[in-house]
This record gives structure tokens, C-alpha cells and sequence, in this order.
């Protein structure tokens, strides 16, 4: 069961201004702030959510009436704006991999590929390392692909050290990553001492924590709650399933 103030009731938020919120159809209100997963955020104005949270998302972002953000599923209080928000929450999920492979001693930690598997539109590293070459065709910009492999670390080196698995258990534990299976095997192989792991490659879907969530997005978005009409078809339908492949030394 969730309440008013539960990440869970909170994993999409919509922006109102006030004026526009109080000017809203009843049955429209009702069917808006009765979604589960969906929070109303007045802009100007005090929401029915914890007020840190608002806070906190109104100084990260210059929010408009009408906008719809995402939870980020690594850190429930902060979130992003729907059209950034599967990249950035591949970027977040990055930087907590980087930072399990530092806790459990990791020397290098590299990002070879991206993948958009919703479009097949793919980004690689070359052999060599460092430089770029873009794999499959891009709609508009390029795609969500191209905007993730321009913006992701390629390459982070440290001296290692003697790994801490706990605090790397624990490190998922915080992040809401607990149920990742590749991560929890890569931790538990490290502990292993009896046969050290060297080298892993790992091939991690990025996107999967907020699934769920970017797609109660995309559906609030069409719905077009700001606006007081649904959009119809003319609005994404499709998640960006994002894939990010890593090789891991010790």
C-alpha cells in the first residue's frame, strides 16, 4: 500500500500552475491525481507531496505547466524531465556500476557499446579506445543512443585494492539495485577468493529499474492533462530499452 507521500505514488510527477489546476474539470482532476504512480506538481503554488521533493525538483529544473517528469530509480527524490529522462537514468546507472567496481577493487572500468534495442540503433567504441564511430541510422538528432554515447564515460582507471564486498551489497542495496542479476554476480564473484576474477564483460540494460515508469510517462504525456484533451496516436509510444556493454579488470 502506498501513501500521499510514497516514492511509489510518486514515480511520475505533472506540473500544473496553480491558476491552470483550479481552473481544471473536476472529473479531469480525478482522473489526473487519481492515477496510480502519478503526482501532481504545482509550480507556483503547494502540492500534495512531500514538500522537500518539491522543492528539490523545482530548484533542479525550470519546470512549465504541463511538463511531465520521471523518478529517478537509483535516488527517489530527485527526477528528470520525460524527454531526457531514459538517458539520464542510463547515465545514473552507470555511475553507480562505476562506483560497485571501485568498492570491490576494480583497476579499469570501460564503456564499449551502446544499444537502443526499441530502435536497433547501436554506438560502439573502436578498437583502439578513446574515438567514436556510430553504428545504424538516427531519426532526428540521433536518437537516444547517440545522446547517451555522447555524454557516457568511456574509460575511469584507479590502482585497485582489496574489494569491500559489503559496502558494494550495501551500495546496491541503497541504490535500488538489489535485483540486478549481473551486478549481484559480479559482486559475488569478487568475493570468491578461492578463484580470483581477472576480467568481465558486461552487458547491463540500463533502462530496466524505470521501465515501468517511462511508460506511465509516455501514457501520462499523451493523455496531455495540461492541455485538458487526450493527444491520441501523434505522441511516442515506445520505451527506449537502452544497453550498455562495459569491461570490468582487476
Amino acid at each position: 500500500m502506498t501513501t500521499a507521500d510514497s516514492p511509489e505514488s510518486r514515480k511520475v510527477l505533472v506540473a500544473f500552475a496553480q491558476a491552470k489546476w483550479d481552473a481544471m474539470d473536476r472529473a479531469r482532476k480525478r482522473e489526473v491525481s487519481g492515477r496510480p504512480g502519478v503526482a501532481i506538481l504545482v509550480v507556483d503554488g503547494e502540492s500534495r507531496m512531500d514538500p522537500a521533493v518539491a522543492k528539490r525538483v523545482l530548484a533542479d529544473f525550470t519546470v512549465t505547466d504541463g511538463a511531465v517528469l520521471v523518478q529517478n530509480p537509483y535516488d527517489t527524490s530527485r527526477y528528470f524531465l520525460e524527454e531526457d529522462a531514459a538517458v539520464e537514468i542510463a547515465l545514473e546507472k552507470t555511475l553507480c556500476i562505476a562506483e560497485v567496481c571501485h568498492l570491490i577493487g576494480a583497476r579499469r572500468f570501460n564503456v564499449t557499446s551502446v544499444q537502443n534495442d526499441t530502435d536497433g540503433t547501436q554506438w560502439s567504441a573502436d578498437a583502439g579506445g578513446g574515438s567514436k564511430r556510430v553504428l545504424g541510422k538516427f531519426s532526428g538528432t540521433g536518437g537516444k543512443t547517440k545522446q547517451l554515447a555522447r555524454r557516457i564515460t568511456l574509460s575511469d582507471k584507479s590502482s585497485g585494492g582489496i574489494p569491500d564486498i559489503q559496502a558494494a551489497r550495501d551500495y546496491l542495496a541503497q541504490h535500488n539495485l538489489e535485483s540486478d542479476s549481473m551486478l549481484r554476480s559480479l559482486v559475488d564473484m569478487v568475493a570468491f577468493e578461492n578463484n580470483q576474477i581477472q576480467e568481465r564483460a558486461l552487458t547491463v540494460d540500463v533502462t530496466r529499474e524505470a521501465k515501468s515508469t517511462l511508460k506511465l510517462a509516455l501514457e501520462v504525456k499523451a493523455a496531455d492533462y495540461g492541455s485538458g484533451k487526450a493527444t491520441g496516436g501523434g505522441t511516442k509510444s515506445a520505451v527506449d530499452q537502452l544497453t550498455v556493454k562495459y569491461e570490468i579488470s582487476f
